[in-house]
């Protein structure tokens, strides 16, 4: 993989929700939830191991954060307990991954919040310096984030609802 080309798309929202789309019977733990009791149980009894022969690596002795839930031929699904669903791609492979945000989104996963806020930012996975990576997104059909550098967004040129 290049260096320069990887992207990483996040999707912001309920992970379970998330991967019982892309087709993954599975529970995973609630990224957003700030109940201190709730990741000590989680922390307790273990989130991965439930995982096991359902998604593609629970990676048992990598980050104990992350886990790889499928590997597409375009992109790989991963999971990070900290920030949620993310997409790892190259860039001649994200209109292929957007895609497939927007095939989820018609099964009811959101890509805009409730205020009209994206829930789906990508960014290189290293700063890049190349123009064929701002061509690259541009082609995905992804514009930049007014607020954050380093993130882009879809163009708001798609009904894609919320």
């Amino acid at each position: 993989m290049d260096l320069y080309k990887r992207v990483v798309v996040s999707l912001f929202g309920d992970p379970t929700k998330i991967a019982q789309a892309l087709g993954l019977d599975i529970e995973l733990p609630d990224v957003d939830c700030v109940d201190p009791a709730y990741w000590e149980r989680v922390h307790a009894k273990g989130w991965k191991p439930q995982l096991l022969g359902k998604i593609a690596d629970p990676e048992f002795k990598g980050d104990p954060d992350w886990c790889s839930l499928l590997r597409l031929d375009f992109a790989e699904v991963r999971f990070d307990l900290e920030k949620g669903i993310k997409f790892m791609t190259e860039l001649p492979n994200l209109p292929r991954v957007m895609e497939l945000l927007y095939r989820l989104q018609d099964t009811g996963i959101p890509l805009l919040d409730e205020d009209g806020n994206w829930l789906v930012h990508a960014m290189a996975s290293v700063l890049p310096t190349l123009l064929e990576f701002d061509a690259g997104m541009r082609e995905a059909g992804l514009v930049p984030n007014a607020r954050q550098d380093l993130w882009w967004e879809p163009q708001l040129t798609k009904d894609i609802g919320t």
